[in-house]
């Protein structure tokens, strides 16, 4: 495992439990209500670094979509898993499989030791990973993807391969939803008291990566700011090829 995901997937599991409270009384951001407008009806979605499931899987499934979400914390996921549930509408969508530890089925999260641990009855057609995002293998695409503080955890050296993935995910006319920084290079900052590595390239070439891979741009803002929060680079973009 490389250090810097090392250290992300160490600080999350650490944090996993004031994350959570955190979370839970924060409202889902602007950025995914308007998100989840350009999705077709019962549509998936992908969720990387979806955490505990709170805000944004959660109001998303509330919606009526499918979602499965992917993390590399053990912590986070168990998280989102902690009571049981039955969930029909999830199993009528079948089995995912992905590259990550186990699988999933119904609203299964897959534990370190592969076993499935129910996930939380507010949660429903959810389906998460235990799955680095490079190493995630879908066999269906996506009618959505949100990347919400997600891609600047990932090193430096693989940001470029980023797009391609998502494109190849995505179905034609399918929206990516993402936020990041917005200037070249790699740093450390802390959270809840905890150490975390963040890279990013700038935001130009964040454009011409998307337009290489066949996205069209239909928002980015810098410095975007919402209620007490703003993030560097907020960036909306549709599949076209």
């Amino acid at each position: 495992m490389d250090e810097s995901k090392n250290l992300n997937k160490e600080s999350y599991n650490k944090i996993a439990e004031q994350w959570a409270e955190d979370r839970s009384r924060i409202s889902v951001s602007k950025l995914v209500v308007d998100f989840s407008q350009k999705i077709k009806q019962n549509g998936n979605i992908l969720d990387i670094g979806c955490g505990t499931g709170y805000p944004i899987a959660k109001y998303l499934c509330d919606k009526g979509f499918f979602v499965t979400g992917i993390d590399i914390s053990e912590n986070m996921l168990k998280k989102a898993g902690e009571q049981e549930i039955n969930n029909p509408a999830a199993e009528q969508r079948g089995m995912l499989f992905s590259r990550g530890i186990g699988l999933g089925f119904n609203t299964f999260i897959t534990a370190p030791e592969g076993r499935g641990i129910k996930p939380s009855p507010r949660i429903k057609n959810a389906n998460f990973y235990l799955c680095d995002f490079f190493e995630f293998e879908p066999i269906e695409k996506y009618d959505g993807i949100i990347a919400f503080d997600s891609f600047f955890h990932f090193p430096k050296e693989k940001q470029e391969g980023i797009y391609k993935k998502v494109s190849d995910w995505l179905n034609i006319d399918g929206y990516l939803l993402f936020t990041h920084g917005k200037e070249e290079g790699e740093t450390k900052g802390s959270m809840f008291g905890e150490t975390f590595y963040y890279s990013a390239l700038n935001t130009e070439k964040v454009h011409e990566l998307l337009l290489q891979n066949g996205f069209e741009i239909e928002l980015s803002i810098e410095n975007y700011k919402e209620n007490d929060t703003e993030r560097d680079l907020v960036i909306v973009a549709k599949k076209r090829r």
